[in-house]
């Protein structure tokens, strides 16, 4: 092809034109798919949180999380029935009681939630003992939980704070015997306990050992009211006992016993302690009373 043919064929190209039909039928075939192909346009809709076009729109996640709570919900529900050694105990230790706790705002809740998860512990023991399933492993289960129970509880309540000499449970020792008295049990295990705070009393008050001994028996509180209430019935559990959990039970109730001895005891420092720091504030208003006095004569 030479250059005249093909600027020849350029020229017959620029006269070719469509017809007023064909430009029709082209505009409408443009127009058919450009409505079946066109473009989605994200619009913004206002929406309420409540609406049911949210949960229409939203709905996959709106079920996964109504799913998740009540499965959350469900567990934490059961959990509070569970007991040291089956499946869902320590989601009810581990999670459901923080949780609580962690609601909790003054030292005085503070040390009643302790107090009433040391509750806790001994109910699951009694309730592990009745149906025969108090072992090893869940007997220091729980009482390794009593124990941190008991010092939370403790420092909550302010007995171990203000009393400089408070007693631990490394201060008590119980030994089990196969004496059954309980006098004859706890005697040494009291005597040690009792013995320097009722001389602290004799000194300061200048007063007889009966009188000393009269002082030391006020009302126990709230706490120590239940502890003695858990001892007598895991006593009776264990004079029923045909499961051979006798040693074991014996082993929760001396833990009882020296959570009891413990806990009167720092109390009582903490009361002497604030008797003390009462009669030392009155004595130097009196000082300064009489220096005053010497001095306006």
């Amino acid at each position: 092809m030479n250059d005249s043919q093909f600027k020849k064929g350029i020229e017959n190209l620029k006269n070719i034109s469509l017809s007023q039909s064909e430009k029709q039928k082209m505009l409408s075939n443009l127009t058919t798919y450009a409505d079946f192909h066109a473009p989605a346009t994200l619009q913004k809709k206002s929406v309420e949180f409540w609406s049911w076009s949210f949960f229409q729109t939203h709905s996959a996640y709106a079920f996964r999380a109504v799913t998740l709570l009540i499965i959350v919900t469900g567990t934490s529900y059961a959990a509070e029935n569970a007991l040291p050694g089956e499946l869902l105990y320590p989601f009810k230790v581990n999670v459901n009681e923080p949780v609580r706790g962690a609601l909790l705002t003054s030292t005085e809740e503070k040390a009643q939630w302790e107090s009433d998860k040391f509750i806790r512990r001994v109910e699951e023991a009694e309730a592990l003992a009745n149906e025969g399933k108090l072992d090893d492993a869940s007997l220091r289960e729980v009482e390794k939980r009593i124990d941190g129970h008991f010092e939370k509880y403790e420092r909550f309540s302010g007995s171990s704070n203000n009393a400089p000499a408070a007693f631990t449970a490394s201060d008590v020792s119980v030994e089990s015997s196969d004496n059954s008295a309980d006098n004859a049990r706890m005697a040494p295990a009291q005597a040690k306990v009792a013995a320097p705070a009722q001389e602290s009393v004799m000194m300061f008050m200048q007063v007889s050992p009966e009188a000393a001994n009269m002082i030391f028996e006020d009302d126990k509180d709230e706490f120590e009211k239940k502890i003695d209430s858990h001892r007598s019935i895991l006593e009776k559990i264990r004079s029923e006992d045909t499961k051979n959990q006798s040693d074991r039970i014996r082993r929760l109730e001396i833990k009882l016993d020296e959570k009891t001895l413990i806990r009167s005891q720092n109390k009582k420092n903490s009361q002497f302690l604030n008797s003390t720091s009462t009669d030392d504030s009155r004595k130097d208003k009196k000082d300064e009373k009489d220096e005053d006095k010497q001095d306006d004569d």
